[in-house]
């Protein structure tokens, strides 16, 4: 590491900091590789600053299946290659076996600022057109993902292969080492999916499914597995693209357990002490994950109807805004009145899917005019135990049907189907309202 000009003698600067130095086994595509960190614990500790990376969901990355083909670019050694400022490394110091003291001259995994600064040198080296000059960015017809130090570009053949060579060309007169290199490729890993963009679908990697298989048991699980494992399956479930609203039990008590670690109530290595239902769940879920059956991503095509719901204590409302000219309505006074008036909101979308399905053919703007419900439905997951079986009833019919759903906020006082969920007929200005929103949306997308 001397000879590489990654550590050098210590200067003559008081020591400010030590780094804790040791490896963890990684797996590659070509094969098993050894990674060193250098853990500055007393630097990050000291350091108030958090890195921003701007990694989106999981879900944000898929939707590329359908382009033609993508390069990946996989940087090596990448954290050895930013020089560390001489003023600060006397912060990053530790012995060698034979007793010398040495510090960092590079940076290395460990220190807590390290990912944002590699992510913003992958980017520009990328082209990102957030982080460079309109000269240097890629073309709009193509995407752009960055993961720390790895890059995918997808797009039509001809624009991947000429932009692959100007990221491999900004990479040499960089003087960065590129690791694994996959060019005009349609079948590929990256972030733990596999890519299939032969048949447009997604899976999860073998490294992922690896992972999931060899988490702990849930019968005998301390918290901190218990943290891992969930936090493993609500990713890969995001792959998959499933809503959270069938396991809301027991994400529930594997949130309680977590808070009460966080208040010092119980230990990380405390058993999680799960009840048989949580743990026939967490079951049921693991084993459908594991299943890995490949699924077809949700695709941004623009919408063909615009639905819009409203809810009072008396009833319900809705009408379907067709792109054909049609208008339909839907409506009635509760049998059962809902408790809450968010529960009332969300159970008139169910009411208006089940009215409205043999209407509905390809992607669906649902407005309402309660931000709890379209949060929700936007994240596929409650905290709300009175919300959690009107949102999983949603989430059931637009899957029975094949229907995509973008959910979008409409304020009380332009909200077409407020007269029809008070048991009011539906007027001109009403119609004039949906068809405002309609026609916004197509605009919009």
């Amino acid at each position: 590491m001397k000879e590489a000009g990654i550590i050098c003698t210590a200067s003559s600067h008081p020591t400010t900091g030590w780094v804790v130095p040791f490896t963890v086994v990684e797996e590659k595509p070509s094969g098993k590789r050894r990674r060193f960190i250098a853990w500055p614990k007393g630097k990050n500790a000291q350091d108030d600053y958090e890195a921003d990376v701007p990694l989106e969901h999981i879900s944000r990355y898929l939707d590329v299946v359908y382009d033609e083909t993508a390069t990946l670019f996989d940087l090596k050694a990448s954290f050895f290659q930013v020089a560390l400022p001489h003023n600060i490394r006397a912060s990053f110091r530790c012995r060698t076996e034979s007793g010398e003291l040495v510090e960092f001259a590079r940076l290395s995994m460990g220190y807590k600022c390290i990912p944002e600064i590699l992510n913003t040198i992958t980017r520009v080296l990328a082209g990102d057109p957030a982080m460079v000059l309109p000269q240097y960015a890629a073309p709009k017809e193509l995407k752009i993902h960055v993961w720390i130090d790895n890059i995918r570009i997808s797009g039509p053949h001809e624009k991947v292969e000429a932009w692959g060579q100007r990221i491999l060309h900004n990479m040499q007169r960089c003087g960065v080492t590129i690791g694994e290199q996959q060019l005009k490729t349609k079948e590929y890993d990256f972030i733990g999916v596999h890519f299939n963009h032969k048949d447009n679908t997604v899976s999860l990697s073998e490294k992922t499914i690896k992972k999931l298989q060899q988490t702990p048991s849930l019968d005998t699980t301390t918290v901190e597995q218990l943290e891992s494992t969930v936090s493993r399956m609500m990713y890969a479930g995001g792959v998959r693209g499933e809503s959270l609203f069938p396991y809301y039990f027991f994400l529930k008590i594997v949130r309680r357990r977590l808070s009460r670690l966080n208040r010092g109530l119980i230990r990380p290595q405390d058993p999680a002490n799960l009840s048989a239902t949580v743990k026939d769940i967490g079951h049921s879920w693991l084993t459908t994950l594991l299943q890995n059956e490949p699924v077809h991503p949700p695709q941004k095509l623009p919408s063909t109807a615009t639905l819009v719901t409203d809810a009072s204590m008396y009833g319900w409302g809705a009408l379907l805004f067709k792109d054909s000219g049609e208008v339909l309505a839907a409506g009635g006074a509760w049998a059962h009145p809902p408790h809450m008036i968010s529960q009332a909101e969300a159970r008139a979308v169910h009411l208006a899917l089940h009215a409205f399905k043999q209407y509905l053919h390809g992607p669906v703007d649902i407005r309402v005019d309660n931000t709890t419900v379209m949060h929700i439905m936007q994240k596929g997951n409650t905290h709300s135990q009175a919300l959690v079986k009107e949102a999983d009833a949603i989430d059931k019919v637009l899957r029975l049907h094949g229907v995509r759903a973008t959910w979008n906020y409409v304020a009380s006082e332009q909200n077409p189907a407020d007269g029809i969920s008070r048991g009011k007929p539906v007027h001109s200005v009403d119609l004039a309202r949906g068809w405002n929103l309609r026609w916004g949306e197509r605009e919009a997308g």
